[in-house]
């Protein structure tokens, strides 16, 4: 935020170096026979005079300048989209009065073949291009109420201080360089009179030579005219320097007014222009501010609806996030259903060859051959390989047992999150159909909604302890505990 801020104040200072040498062109163009442009009608194609561009672009560098000493902080409640807007307003009014220097500085380049008063229209030598400085003006007049639009939501929300004030202050700040720039003609007219006064000594002097004594007159003559030249030059320095200060020197100004009365009644008629467009300003600043209000209450509104939207875009996350989870959760347990039965089945395919053994040591199948019935006899049976065949069904009763855990957790896990996903689903709902207990809703629905289901997973489930002690002993011998779990 204070980057942009730095950045728009340097707008600002570009803006006021900028304007003053086009505005001189303005005022001193003149072509082969004397034309100037037009200064008292108002600028072709709008309804504006050059006062109304000095006046508004000497405010918007000062209004720019202003925020230098605006410091916010990171937290300040301020749209990031005004700031940004009024410098890119400010930046394209930079732009085209930068365009408009260069095309002056084309002009001072050039010879002037022809200036036309009435359109503005510029012709330069040798190819006659031509130049309509009068459309320059009337592109920045959109440039110019952007760029103050753009300003006054941002200044009313960083400051409080008055633009009245302030618009007197432009004006006569803009007075007394416009006299400035007029003083500086005159002086600049006296020096050059006094240049060609001092070419014409010389050439006396010259001319003088062939009689004595009216070489004697003439230097008599030069020597008073030398001295009435250094000290009208003494003059027009102390003059210069007087200039340099006036803008802080009131009293010297009202004395030049003075002095120039015939100039005074015409100012007079354009501070009551000026009087008048600042009426006009202060109109539409007013119309302005209620416009703001206005918007306050509509920025009101759209954080009221975007507080709903982002409890509503949670809870739809919530739902999503829960239902991806379910979904990865039914196909893990196909998978542990899958493993269940195949566990089943190795545990099947183990116990045959320990069925097998006691089936043919315990019966005799020689008598089936004489037609007698089978016989028992326990005299065959030997009790370490019934124990070594019992051992191979170990790890298939181990893993049977854990793929039913598995399966039955699993279970437990997409139970617990299809809840919490149906829980974030309706909360909503039930908050718009008990409103008054929308504070109850969301406490319980956050309650249902925070514990992890891993915490409820049941310890046993579908699954017990080993079937008999004997088995827990030989678990022990592999280092195992009843879950299967390394000890």
């Amino acid at each position: 935020m204070s980057e942009l801020f730095g950045e728009i104040v340097k707008v600002g200072k570009e803006l006021s170096e900028a304007w003053p040498k086009i505005i001189d062109f303005y005022q001193n163009a003149e072509g082969p026979n004397g034309e100037k442009f037009n200064l008292e009608a108002a600028i072709p194609s709008t309804d504006k005079g050059l006062w109304w561009f000095d006046e508004r672009i000497l405010a918007i560098s000062v209004l720019l300048a202003s925020f230098e000493k605006v410091k916010l902080d990171a937290g300040a409640p301020l749209p990031d989209s005004f700031v940004a807007r009024l410098k890119a307003s400010s930046e394209g009014l930079l732009a085209q009065l930068n365009s408009l220097s260069t095309h002056v500085d084309q002009v001072g380049n050039s010879a002037i073949n022809n200036l036309t008063p009435s359109n503005w229209v510029v012709a330069l030598a040798p190819n006659n291009q031509q130049i309509n400085f009068a459309s320059f003006l009337q592109n920045l007049v959109a440039s110019i109420e952007g760029c103050l639009e753009s300003y006054y939501p941002v200044a009313g929300l960083v400051k409080s201080e008055g633009i009245e004030g302030f618009s007197a202050a432009v004006r006569e700040f803009s007075e007394k360089s416009e006299t400035v720039r007029k003083n500086v003609k005159v002086i600049n007219a006296a020096k050059t009179r006094a240049q060609n006064q001092t070419e014409e000594i010389e050439k006396l002097k010259l001319a003088s030579e062939t009689d004595h004594k009216t070489v004697t007159d003439l230097l008599e003559v030069i020597s008073k005219r030398a001295g009435e030249i250094e000290g009208f030059y003494t003059n027009t320095q102390s003059t210069v320097e007087a200039i340099d200060a006036i803008k802080n020197a009131a009293d010297a100004l009202k004395n030049e007014v003075d002095s120039y009365r015939e100039d005074f009644a015409e100012f007079q008629e354009k501070l009551e222009k000026r009087n008048t467009a600042f009426s006009n300003l202060r109109t539409d600043t007013e119309n302005l501010f209620a416009n703001l209000t206005s918007r306050e209450q509509e920025t009101a509104d759209i954080i009221a609806n975007a507080n709903e939207m982002l409890a509503g875009a949670t809870n739809a996350g919530l739902a999503t996030t829960f239902d991806k989870t379910v979904k990865v959760l039914s196909g893990k347990l196909g998978w542990a259903s899958w493993g269940f039965y195949f566990s089943i089945l190795l545990l099947s395919l183990s116990a045959v060859p320990l069925g097998v053994y006691m089936l043919a040591a315990t019966i005799d199948l020689s008598q089936s051959t004489n037609g007698l019935p089978f016989s028992i006899q326990s005299g065959n049976l030997n009790p370490a390989t019934t124990v070594a065949l019992f051992l191979l069904m170990v790890p298939t009763i181990w893993l049977t047992r854990f793929a039913a855990a598995r399966h039955h957790q699993l279970f437990q896990l997409k139970e617990h999150y299809q809840f919490k996903y149906s829980l974030a689903m309706a909360v909503d709902g039930f908050k718009k159909q008990s409103p008054r207990y929308a504070d109850e809703v969301a406490a319980v629905t956050f309650q249902n909604l925070s514990f992890n289901p891993a915490d409820k997973l049941s310890g046993k489930g579908a699954v017990s302890d080993h079937p008999n002690r004997l088995l827990t002993k030989i678990m022990d011998q592999f280092g195992m505990n009843e879950n299967g779990e390394s000890k």
